[in-house]
């Protein structure tokens, strides 16, 4: 298959900008265009009121708690230190630990159908969250949401300034299920499938190929057509021959990803097999414990 390979990293999101698509799609490490679009900005704000809701209403509850424990007892050194304690623990520690136990979820973005993800579209860590979170204490908290406002509507993406100093964008997860279609072999392709191997390749590689037919109905046809013609390029490889000549590039990878996964079906297949053949052989004389009955 003939197959014209796209530009990759750093080229590859220059291109995309240069073509107007930088808000529609996430440039993986891979250089893998996904199609994971910035989430609506009525949409972050709701997201954002609704975090913000549940948080000030903790830290209302835990200083209210804190005046009844302490009372008339606690110092005005142990008053301060607790309140500033509370406070930070409500605006800072709180809210990165969410977000880093549930991977860039939160009260508001479960409500939203939105998460947070790294620019390159993978899960976000304990770094992300926490620098998002010290970011917001200024953007959030000390102007109301107005510094998140204004740096969302500078950002062609929609990002604050805590998304950029921490690589982040938030994007919505109903499209992500909605578009997730079931992987099918192409009537074209099932006699070039037949006896056809694939080997091993980088699970990044495959997801990335996952996502692309998974989504492309969120794609332009530009940027859908070039991205497939650079993952089947780095996919074909890893066949052990080549597609026909003149195969639509998504054909291809859906084709590969259905031979993998049915090599994968068998594998298991004979492994159980196996394991029941060893378990029967188990049972046979002169293993076989007498039954007492």
């Amino acid at each position: 298959m003939s197959v014209t390979t796209g530009p990759k990293g750093g080229d590859q999101a220059d291109a995309l900008r240069r073509a107007g698509l930088a808000g529609d799609v996430v440039v993986t490490g891979e250089a893998v265009a996904l199609d994971l679009r910035p989430t609506g900005f009525s949409t972050r704000i709701l997201a954002g009121l609704v975090d913000g809701l549940a948080y000030a209403i903790g830290l209302v509850t835990t200083l209210v708690l804190w005046a009844r424990i302490a009372g008339s007892d606690a110092s005005d050194a142990q008053w301060s230190t607790a309140t500033i304690a509370i406070i930070a623990s409500w605006l800072v520690l709180v809210p990165s630990a969410v977000e880093t136990v549930t991977r860039g979820r939160s009260l508001g973005r479960v409500a939203t159908s939105t998460t947070v993800v790294r620019d390159d579209g993978g899960p976000i860590g304990a770094r992300h969250a926490t620098v998002r979170a010290l970011t917001g204490i200024i953007e959030l908290w000390l102007t109301l949401g107005g510094g998140a406002i204004i740096s969302s509507l500078a950002s062609a993406r929609g990002q604050r300034l805590g998304d950029r100093l921490a690589g982040t964008i938030v994007v919505s997860t109903r499209a992500h299920d909605a578009q997730r279609l079931p992987l099918v072999m192409p009537p074209e392709l099932v006699g070039w499938a037949q006896g056809v191997t694939v080997r091993p390749m980088p699970a990044g590689l495959a997801q990335a190929a996952r996502d692309l037919l998974g989504r492309t109905a969120l794609m332009t046809p530009e940027a859908r057509g070039r991205v497939a013609r650079s993952l089947a390029a780095r996919i074909e490889p890893y066949s052990s021959r080549p597609a026909p000549a003149g195969t639509n590039p998504e054909r291809f990878l859906a084709a590969v990803l259905v031979v993998r996964r049915e090599a994968e079906r068998a594998r298991l297949a004979q492994a159980q097999d196996r394991e029941d053949r060893e378990a029967a052989l188990m049972l046979a004389l002169p293993h076989r414990i007498p039954d007492p009955r």
